[in-house]
């Protein structure tokens, strides 16, 4: 149950559970040269809480969102400028390198999921003659 927005797929974070060392695992947007700028608008549900785990977007590897705690899918829109870009969704695990990790609340699931992927670039109008 979760498992997806819509459709049939999505793309889920690994189990990460119980590895004594921090552990990363990503997924890879990018933009082309000629690319107008635009929204990049996705559904996530992020159900991680430090010092377990979070969820973090990054473009061009700058830090733009930390998500945490959302046990529900939520829509979220990324604004990203002209140009070639990189948008890393990253979850990260054991973030602090604790050998033995606090027990989770039970609403954690230590998982993220990412679904229903939409970018919209800006057009140019051109003026009514």
């Amino acid at each position: 149950e979760g498992d997806t927005y819509q459709g049939l797929y999505s793309i889920k974070s690994p189990d990460f559970n119980g590895s004594p060392s921090k552990r990363t695992s990503r997924a890879t947007f990018s933009t082309c040269e000629d690319f107008k700028g635009g929204t990049l608008t996705f559904s996530h549900l992020a159900s991680v809480l430090p010092p377990s785990d979070v969820f973090v977007i990054y473009i061009d590897g700058t830090s733009v969102q930390h998500v945490i705690d959302v046990n529900d899918w939520s829509k979220y829109e990324l604004k990203i400028p002209a140009g070639s870009h990189t948008v890393d969704f990253s979850y990260q695990y054991n973030i602090f390198n604790i050998s033995a990790m606090p027990p989770s609340p039970p609403t954690r699931r230590g998982v993220v999921y990412l679904d229903a992927f939409v970018l919209t670039e800006k057009t140019t109008k051109r003026p009514r003659i």
